[in-house]
């Protein structure tokens, strides 16, 4: 009946409910986890187009800045075009500063002359010699004789003498070319605190040597005097003063004149405990310099777009004054004028990096910026100008935050779901498993069980429709189909109370009678009782069970039945042994009974499963023996329902040890 039932009764396969749970939970996690990169992708792209965006908006407005302030330059250049220099007072803020502040900027202007720079103290020298007072020196024959016994002859006290005699033929505004021969002279003759008076007289002087000042010559002299040995005159020589009235252009000079006279007093100051305070005159002597250096070759350039650059300054012209260009530092701009011109941008996160032509950096925000990959590139619309405004975010990750933000819990919710599916199909995996094992294990058991049945009820059957029909007259042979009748019996009896055991078990009704058992008499009655099955006949069981054991609290029947069991594996799997062994023993207040064979013994594997329900070890020998997989795990429930549990050691080809380790006294009855 139950071999029909099992073939009427189709279980689904482990193919089958693979394809099914692929298609309700694998295949939807798949595509949801496709939707969700492609989404997270997509906000990806989004996020850098929105970058870019940003980033061009943000080029655009400082290319707007940067033409703006050409214009506002330019516009200044088509007013000198007009009506020639405007006053100072009249100008707007930043033209002003960069006309006034020194070396920042100048206007150039085309002169009948030649360029010529407005205001004029932006030069350090003149740029035009008309520019340079000259005023000749009066004729006096013995100024000339006395220059001839000076140099020709070397008399120098006789030149001393002449050149006395002939300034005191001079006029009084006209003597400082006399006096500055006759100092010199002194100072050759080793007369020099005579020739530093004559120099400390003429320091207050407005008048001129030619197109040399004699106040200027007088310093010069007097801080060479100091630096050639004579260190107690110091208080007489004031380089850095007299390097600070070259720089502001106090003289009108020429230039060979005014770098002869800037180079001395520089090297003055090395010499001296004044270099670090010279070097901001140094900055700003380099910066007129370089003006004045651009301001006498810019208007010759008439090919010039209207951005051009001569060294380390920017020329900025305009075609409605040809006539007229203005030169503005690159070292002032980069520090007063474009950091307000691109102050948006920078306060914005943004690096600003603006190039001329020959690829030269003129102004950079951020000079530690690396490279980055989202830049914008401009190029001023200005004619023969090939300039370019690059805008590169500093931080693309500030900028973006909020994307970021959102991307980041996209992603993370993303991985979660993965996560939860990987997690998910893995545990639904391992269930299936688990089910079609049990399910496999179960028909295995339906199997075993309707032989079980079979055998013993086919035998029971055949014997009682013999005796029944007479056919056995030998009362001998009569007695002994009698016993087998008995036998099989009860081996249907055992089954059916192992099955309803598991039944029971299942429900959560199985109840248990403890009283108190005197452990040793117990022991050896269940080891007598088993001593009498007909199936144990050919196997001696060997006891070691001390008369004094501790008593136990249990349950008489259950406590039999697992040691029962225990004793039938022990004898089931020991095939042509001689001998199986029951053994007890107290130890730690814990009472052990211990059975053990020299049989088949048990895999690794088989160990590690064999108080599971339904499961029987593999194995030839395994396969000849007949059971229901259900003995061990029912002793395994019984003694954990006893305050107890089961060990099991066994290794394959050398028997198996089982052990009941149980508590002295009373049994835990809420287990």
């Amino acid at each position: 009946m139950l071999d029909r039932l099992m073939r009427r009764t189709r279980r689904p396969s482990g193919r089958d409910l693979q394809v099914l749970f692929a298609v309700t939970i694998v295949l939807p996690g798949v595509l949801l986890a496709v939707v969700g990169i492609r989404a997270w992708l997509q906000e990806r792209r989004l996020a850098d187009q929105q970058l870019r965006e940003r980033v061009d908006r943000v080029a655009d407005l400082a290319l707007r800045g940067f033409e703006q302030d050409l214009r506002s330059w330019q516009a200044l250049l088509d007013r000198v075009g007009r009506s020639g220099p405007p006053s100072l007072e009249s100008l707007d803020h930043p033209m002003r500063d960069a006309l006034t502040a020194p070396g920042a900027g100048a206007l150039v202007l085309q002169g009948p002359d030649g360029p010529t720079m407005w205001p004029a103290r932006q030069a350090p020298y003149a740029l035009a010699a008309s520019a340079v007072p000259d005023t000749a020196a009066p004729q006096s024959r013995l100024l000339e004789t006395a220059e001839l016994v000076e140099m020709r002859e070397q008399d120098h006290v006789r030149a001393i003498a002449l050149y006395r005699e002939a300034i005191a033929t001079l006029p009084a505004g006209a003597r400082a070319p006399g006096l500055l021969r006759l100092a010199r002279t002194l100072r050759k003759a080793g007369r020099e605190p005579e020739a530093l008076a004559i120099y400390r007289g003429l320091v207050t002087s407005s008048e001129r040597m030619g197109a040399l000042p004699a106040d200027l010559v007088a310093r010069h002299e007097l801080c060479a005097l100091v630096t050639t040995g004579r260190p107690e005159r110091a208080d007489d020589c004031r380089a850095l003063d007299l390097y600070r009235d070259l720089v502001e252009g106090r003289w009108r000079l020429p230039k060979t004149r005014y770098l002869f006279y800037s180079e001395n007093v520089r090297r003055m100051l090395d010499a001296s405990t004044a270099t670090s305070a010279a070097n901001t005159w140094v900055v700003l002597e380099q910066n007129k310099l370089a003006l004045a250096e651009a301001a006498a070759s810019t208007l010759a350039q008439t090919s010039a777009g209207d951005l051009d650059t001569v060294g380390p300054v920017l020329v900025i012209r305009t075609r409605a004054a040809p006539g007229v260009a203005l030169l503005l530092s690159r070292t002032w701009l980069a520090a007063s004028r474009w950091p307000q011109t691109f102050r948006t941008a920078v306060a914005g996160g943004f690096d600003v990096v603006l190039q001329e032509p020959g690829g030269d950096t003129w102004y950079d925000s951020s000079p530690d910026q690396g490279a980055a990959s989202t830049t914008a590139t401009r190029q001023p619309d200005m004619a023969g100008a090939a300039w370019r405004l690059r805008v590169t975010p500093l931080d693309p990750a500030t900028l973006m935050a909020d994307v970021s933000r959102w991307r980041t819990l996209t992603l993370v919710m993303l991985l979660l779901l993965v996560a939860l599916l990987a997690f998910g199909t893995y545990l639904t995996t391992r269930v299936v498993r688990r089910e079609m094992e049990v399910a496999s294990l179960q028909s295995d058991f339906v199997s075993t069980v309707s032989h079980e049945f079979r055998s013993p009820l086919t035998g029971i059957r055949q014997l009682g429709e013999m005796l029944l029909r007479g056919r056995v007259p030998d009362e001998n042979r009569r007695l002994e189909y009698y016993e087998r009748i008995t036998r099989e019996s009860d081996r249907l009896s055992r089954l059916v109370e192992n099955l309803l055991d598991v039944a029971q078990i299942d429900a959560g009704r199985k109840q248990y009678r403890f009283e108190r058992l005197d452990t040793s008499a117990w022991l050896r009655r269940v080891v007598d009782e088993a001593r009498t099955n007909p199936a144990h006949r050919q196997t001696r069981i060997e006891t070691r069970i001390p008369d004094a054991l501790p008593p136990l609290t249990g349950d008489r029947e259950a406590l039999s039945s697992a040691v029962h069991n225990l004793l039938d594996n022990a004898v089931k799997y020991s095939p042509g042994a001689d001998a199986v062994w029951c053994e007890a023993e107290v130890s730690d207040g814990r009472i052990t009974i211990r059975v053990r064979d020299h049989g088949v013994g048990m895999s690794d594997d088989d160990r590690r499963h064999v108080f599971e329900r339904f499961r029987r070890g593999r194995g030839p020998i395994t396969e000849q023996v007949k059971g229901t997989g259900l003995g061990l795990s029912l002793v395994d429930h019984i003694v954990r329902a006893h305050g107890g549990w089961v060990e099991c050691a066994s290794r394959l080809g050398e028997g198996t040890t089982l052990s009941i380790h149980l508590a002295e006294g009373a049994a835990d009855t809420g287990a």
